[in-house]
C-alpha cells in the first residue's frame, strides 16, 4: 500500500515500478522474497512471494541478497512469457 501511495504522489517516467523486498534470516541468509510491480497509477499489477516452500526459491537456493535479483527476474520472465515459452 506505501509503495503504491508513493507510485502515485511521485509520478512515474516509466509505466510500470517495481519493489523488490528481501526477508532476511538470522545467519544473514536470504529467506524469503517479496516483489511489487505497479503500473503508473499505483495499482498492483503482479506480484509474487517466494520463500522455501517454492521451486524458484530452492533451485537458486540464495546465499545473499546478490542471488535475489536474479531469481526475481527470471520469475517474472517466466510469468510474462507467451504460453509455452517460460521456463
Amino acid at each position: 500500500a506505501d509503495f503504491s501511495a508513493y507510485v502515485r504522489e511521485h509520478p512515474l517516467e516509466t509505466d510500470y515500478a517495481l519493489l523488490t523486498e528481501y526477508l532476511i534470516g538470522g545467519k544473514g541468509v536470504p529467506v524469503g522474497v517479496h516483489a511489487y510491480l505497479v503500473d503508473a497509477e499505483g495499482t498492483v499489477a503482479y506480484a509474487i512471494l517466494l520463500n522455501s516452500h517454492h521451486k524458484a526459491f530452492n533451485d537458486v537456493d540464495p546465499k545473499a541478497v546478490n542471488d535475489c535479483t536474479p531469481m526475481v527476474i527470471n520469475v517474472m520472465r517466466d510469468g510474462f512469457a507467451p504460453s509455452g515459452e517460460g521456463k
